[in-house]
């Protein structure tokens, strides 16, 4: 399968997760496009300052890797730094919330797993 960017939706978040500032997600593949392996691909930007609250997950996992910027991840209650070519992994049962830390746009791959 090869998908145009015009094909790929973008939704925008105002305060996602409770959080602060705008976020917008490009939705690279849906579940339908992964037969369900995958709940959800896509590219995350958070504007400077930007905070995805922290929510837990319940039936599925998440997978973040950072392609630009510094983020600050708290891993079920524990803060760390991370920047361009570092990941976060959230399984079934914890949670976590991501906040741009940095001089510019954090921008991540976010992959929702089942």
């Amino acid at each position: 399968m090869i998908k145009k960017l015009t094909e790929m939706p973008v939704s925008g978040h105002d305060n996602w997760c409770r959080g602060r500032g705008h976020a917008d997600a490009l939705h690279l593949l849906t579940a339908e496009e992964t037969r369900g392996r995958i709940r959800d691909a896509m590219l995350i930007t958070v504007e400077k300052g930007g905070f995805i609250g922290d929510h837990p997950h319940v039936d599925d996992a998440d997978l973040y890797y950072i392609i630009e910027g510094t983020a600050r991840v708290d891993d079920n209650g524990v803060l760390k730094e991370i920047t361009a070519g570092e990941l976060s992994y959230t399984q079934e049962g914890e949670h976590h919330s991501i906040e741009n830390i940095g001089d510019g746009e954090l921008k991540f791959l976010a992959l929702v797993l089942r």
